[in-house]
């Protein structure tokens, strides 16, 4: 197995930040536990690592760290980029005349920017009253 410190079951540095990012990169992608685990253990495959899943489940754990710090505080950047490219996708769907498209376009860009958000109305309750009371109450109306 590669990256193998001498006389050790530990791998280094530069080799466990390689297999951080891989397993990065896997569930950026959406590969499953498993599928992953299958992936990088397999003795005949590329990567062939002689770990546990629990090990593997560390390096999920790792990996999960480092896509938050890749992004923390990215949120507006996201953001602005995404518009550009629903922006970019309108404006390709509409000089190629496809309207349905720039429709769903418009849509994602709405969702997006929380345009489709119910208006929020401040309704405020004092007191309690039964079912019973209510109906008696409102029985002859």
């Amino acid at each position: 197995m590669s990256g193998i410190t001498k006389g050790s079951d530990r791998v280094s540095e530069n080799e466990l930040s390689k297999r951080v990012e891989l397993v990065a990169e896997f569930l950026i992608k959406g590969v499953t536990r498993t599928k992953g685990y299958r992936i990088v253990t397999n003795p005949e495959g590329e990567y062939g690592w002689d770990i546990s899943m629990r090990h593997y489940d560390n390096y999920i754990k790792k990996a999960k760290a480092l896509i938050k710090s890749q992004t923390k505080g990215k949120t507006e950047e996201f953001r602005n980029l995404a518009l550009a490219r629903y922006n970019d996708l309108y404006q390709k769907n509409y000089d190629g005349q496809d309207f349905r498209e720039c429709r769903n376009v418009q849509d994602s860009l709405n969702k997006l920017l929380g345009l489709n958000e119910p208006e929020k109305s401040d309704i405020k309750l004092t007191g309690s009253i039964s079912p019973d009371k209510w109906l008696s109450e409102n029985s002859d109306k």
